[in-house]
């Protein structure tokens, strides 16, 4: 009677399973979401750091011809 009425913690192996099924069902979920509304563009998923190297080198040509 004591092992059926008694719940059980998950270990921390668990615990991790647990946490990455969740962040990938609300991955999934976001995913679906967007696809029903038709909001298509976020701007966050293209977002550049900054400049490139080609744009880098182009500049210091410049510089280095004045």
């Amino acid at each position: 009677m004591d092992e059926i009425g008694k719940i059980s913690r998950p270990t921390r192996k668990g615990q991790k399973v647990i946490g990455r099924f969740k962040s990938l069902f609300a991955h999934w979920t976001r995913g679906l979401r967007r696809r029903l509304t038709g909001d298509s563009y976020h701007p966050e998923e293209h977002y550049m750091r900054g400049p490139g190297p080609k744009t880098r080198a182009k500049h210091s040509d410049r510089k280095s011809r004045s």
